[in-house]
């Protein structure tokens, strides 16, 4: 199982797990990037079921912000629709049973119009009666008649038809004002999916990004119109999953989504870059099977389907989980020590933005894979652990891309980026042992390559020996370099690879709060 990033993939329920491997062995996608998909399609499928308490008594949201960067190629559509099918499989079902209710619903509206229409003409005549008499005692008569009218009009208004609250989940580019009337007349719950993400950043839905945060959240907000009704949208739920290129991220970041992280946007969201994996995805003539996937997206429609039935049987809100005595105490324990490294200085003082919004992303995690796992009672210290796993791979990748205090000496610069590179030059090669150090000419980075750069490659080299991360091993006067975090190594530790951890740091992230 080729997994650099070290994408903490045992730390998902059984379920997801499963279905994460199967996707990655039959088409080589990164880890970081199926696990992203797993994730997004699981909070779509449980937003509208349930909500999660936090320790500290608040009542949040189960749905998730995702973002996967990857080049074109990467395998971002077709992951995205294997983990997606149980949801257009359901809102299929859904749009034939709402055409078919639609045409039941149309003679029940046009009759109750017509009946408006037969009484608001009994009122017009008992006005124009009340303005042409000048007796007094008929005056009083007609006035009498028309407040009979009135009440009757407005019993008739309670009575209006209503066409029953459809599942309309998917949606993509659309405007703000749209998503407002879409969660206020179907069921509030909608999941912005786009594995071409560019169009979404170059889109409508992203003009707003204050309105965005609030779905998030999970707030109540009024929207006001001039051509129609005023209506406001409460209890709503939207989860996000944008998946785009790197360059076009990029120039989101510098034009239109400048603000993106001062308005709090992105810091609410999971990031993953992960390595590419092209030039690896080889196949076999032998027919793949899927029965890992096939049970996860099974369960995800049963989630959906009875959701369903709970809301066509009444149900007036969602069911909120709360945490065992052992995982509240494991959830402070996280959200205490994220904030400790808030300070000044701090190892998350640049990402503090993001870290501290970590507690409340755990608390939907493991929810959600309370949730998936048909688990009854409370959240488990089990299952807050596993959820601890994954956001604190969230929180480093975080950090990785975004944050801004990363200076640090240049040989373990130099070092870190000299790491990658030999993790990709072995995960682009499953199953090699060893690698010639002459073959550094070609894979090192290109700042250390060359005759000019030989002290600093060999200073690099020297350091990640003295971590223990490589070790030089002498063969027929060969010298070859074996790396720690290479599977194929029988001397590996297989630990987190150094540049994916704290870089030299003292207060590792990896488990935090464990």
């Amino acid at each position: 199982m080729n997994n650099p990033e070290n994408y903490p993939v045992d730390s998902n329920p059984s379920l997801v797990r499963n279905a994460m491997v199967e996707v990655h062995n039959n088409g080589g996608f990164p880890f970081p990037l199926i696990g992203n998909a797993a994730l997004a399609v699981l909070a779509a499928a449980c937003q509208n079921s349930i909500d999660v308490q936090l320790p500290l008594g608040q009542t949040v949201p189960v749905s998730l912000l995702l973002w996967t960067v990857a080049d074109s190629g990467e395998g971002k559509s077709p992951v995205t629709d294997l983990f997606s099918k149980p949801i257009v499989d359901f809102e299929a079902e859904e749009a034939k049973k709402s055409e078919f209710i639609k045409q039941q619903f149309k003679p029940s509206k046009v009759a109750w119009k017509l009946k408006q229409k037969a009484i608001e003409k009994e009122i017009a005549a008992a006005a124009k009666k009340e303005l042409l008499t000048d007796d007094a005692q008929r005056l009083e008569l007609l006035k009498d008649e028309l407040q009979k009218l009135t009440y009757q009009l407005y019993l008739h208004e309670l009575k209006k038809p209503k066409m029953p609250k459809m599942y309309k989940l998917t949606q993509a580019d659309i405007t703000p004002a749209k998503i407002a009337r879409n969660l206020y007349e179907n069921v509030p719950s909608l999941f912005l999916n786009s594995d071409e993400g560019g169009i979404m950043l170059q889109g409508h839905a992203m003009n707003n990004l204050g309105f965005l945060n609030k779905c998030w959240d999970g707030s109540s907000f009024s929207v006001e119109r001039v051509s129609s009704e005023d209506f406001e949208v409460n209890d709503a739920r939207i989860t996000f999953s944008i998946a785009v290129q790197g360059k076009l991220i990029e120039e989101y970041l510098k034009g239109r989504g400048r603000n993106a992280r001062d308005i709090g946007f992105l810091p609410r969201g999971f990031f993953c870059f992960p390595m590419s994996t092209k030039g690896t995805r080889f196949v076999t003539s032998a027919q793949q099977s899927w029965p890992h996937l096939e049970a996860l997206q099974a369960r995800l429609r049963e989630i959906l389907d009875n959701d369903r039935m709970e809301m066509d049987a009444g149900r007036e809100g969602r069911r909120v989980l709360v945490f065992s005595l052992e995982a509240k105490e494991r959830w402070v324990r996280f959200r205490n020590k994220v904030e400790a490294d808030l300070v000044p200085g701090g190892y998350l003082s640049d990402v503090s933005d993001a870290a501290s919004k970590m507690a409340n992303n755990l608390a939907r995690v493991a929810a959600l894979f309370h949730f998936l796992e048909g688990k009854t009672g409370e959240i488990s210290e089990e299952t807050i652990v596993q959820a601890i796993a994954v956001c604190s791979w969230y929180l480093e990748e975080f950090r990785r891309l975004f944050s801004s205090n990363m200076q640090m000496p240049v040989v373990q610069s130099d070092a870190l980026a000299l790491e990658q590179s030999i993790a990709t030059y072995f995960y682009n090669r499953p199953g090699l042992v060893k690698m010639k150090k002459s073959a550094l000419s070609q894979y090192a980075p290109s700042h250390l390559r060359g005759a000019n750069n030989k002290y600093r490659l060999e200073a690099a080299i020297a350091h990640l020996s003295m971590q223990g991360i490589i070790t030089i091993v002498t063969e027929l006067k060969t010298h070859y370099i074996m790396y720690y975090a290479n599977p194929a190594n029988p001397q590996a530790t297989y630990q987190q690879p150094m540049y994916q951890q704290p870089a030299y740091q003292s207060l590792p992230m990896t488990n935090y709060g464990i």
